[in-house]
């Protein structure tokens, strides 16, 4: 089992990785048998950099 966590969105994922047949064969291993869990648009980095200034 792998567990990756990102900030990107799946729909972007191809395009950062550069969008070519490797790409496609990543994303081909990455999104078959995979669930997907969505965190929303809150960035916990951004909430705490606002709480300590």
């Amino acid at each position: 089992m792998i567990i990756l966590c990102t900030q990107y969105k799946q729909s972007d994922w191809h395009a950062w990785l550069g969008a070519d047949a490797m790409a496609d064969v990543i994303m081909g291993r990455i999104v078959d048998n995979t669930f997907w869990v969505e965190a929303g648009e809150f960035n916990m980095r951004e909430a705490y950099s606002r709480a300590e200034h």
